[in-house]
């Protein structure tokens, strides 16, 4: 996730989405699999490495 952020932030939202189009079964899968972890672990990680809301997608 905060390799993620780190990309996004220096190339760009477009730049990103571009080449995750490649991997969408993979960021599906894992996406599945976040959304199964502990709430709470979850939403520690999220606030520690997430995007910040003024740079997310609407």
């Amino acid at each position: 996730m905060f390799d993620i952020a780190c990309v996004m932030k220096t190339h760009g939202l477009e730049y990103l989405d571009e080449i995750l189009k490649a991997f969408q079964d993979k960021c599906e899968a894992a996406l599945k699999v976040a959304r199964q972890m502990n709430p709470q672990v979850r939403r520690n990680h999220h606030d520690e490495t997430s995007v910040p809301r003024d740079a997310r997608p609407s």
